[in-house]
C-alpha cells in the first residue's frame, strides 16, 4: 500500500527549481520548431557552462548535423529492426554509398528541420546523441592535441538533450505567488 506524501518547499527554493527546469521545459518545444538553432544554442550554451574556446562552428556542426541524419536514415529505413548496435562505421558507410548512388531509399534531410519533420523529436535527440557520442574522440580542425573543451561542452550538450529526451509537451510553470502560499513553504504533493 502506498500513501501519498506531501513535500515542504520554500518559496525561494521553488522559484530557483523553477528558473532552472525552464530552459530544459523550453528547449524540448525549440528543438521541435526551431531546431538547427536550438542545437546551437545548446552547444554554445554548453561552451559558457565549461567556460572554453571553441573551433569553429561553421567546421563543427554540418558534421554532427550530417551524422545524425544519416544514423535516422539508418535506424528508419536501411536498418529498422536492427538487432546490433548502429555505429560510426555505419554512418559512414551508409553516406558513402549513398553518395555513390548505391542505396534505393529516399533522400536523407537535408536540415535538422527536415529531420524533426519526417521522423520527429526523439529521432532527431537520438541522431545528435549518436553524433555526439560517435565524434566525440574526433580530432577537429583548431584544437590542440590533448584539448578536452570541445569533449566537455559535448558532454554537457549530451546531458541537456538526455534530459529533455521522451520528455512529455512542456507545460507551463506556474509562478508561486509567496503570499499566497501557506507560511514560507509551498506544498507539493
Amino acid at each position: 500500500m502506498a500513501r501519498p506524501m506531501v513535500s515542504m518547499v520554500s518559496t525561494q527554493t521553488l522559484h530557483t527549481m523553477q528558473s532552472l527546469l525552464k530552459p530544459l521545459c523550453d528547449a524540448q518545444a525549440e528543438l521541435r520548431d526551431e531546431p538547427g538553432r536550438a542545437f546551437s544554442s545548446l552547444l554554445e550554451l554548453a561552451r559558457e557552462a565549461t567556460g572554453t574556446a571553441m573551433p569553429d562552428w561553421a567546421q563543427v556542426l554540418p558534421v554532427l548535423i550530417e551524422h545524425a541524419s544519416g544514423y535516422v536514415m539508418l535506424v528508419e529505413e536501411i536498418y529498422p529492426n536492427a538487432e546490433f548496435r548502429i555505429r560510426r562505421k555505419h554512418v559512414r558507410r551508409f553516406w558513402e554509398k549513398y553518395r555513390a548512388n548505391e542505396l534505393t531509399c529516399s533522400a536523407p534531410p537535408g536540415d535538422l528541420t527536415e529531420l524533426v519533420a519526417r521522423f520527429g523529436v526523439d529521432r532527431l535527440i537520438e541522431g545528435l546523441v549518436h553524433a555526439l557520442l560517435s565524434l566525440l574522440d574526433e580530432r577537429w580542425p583548431g584544437v590542440a592535441y590533448g584539448d578536452l573543451s570541445l569533449q566537455e561542452t559535448f558532454i554537457v550538450t549530451l546531458r541537456t538533450l538526455a534530459v529533455v529526451y521522451r520528455s512529455e509537451e512542456s507545460t507551463q510553470l506556474q509562478d508561486i505567488n509567496p503570499r499566497g502560499a501557506a507560511g514560507s513553504g509551498a506544498r507539493l504533493g
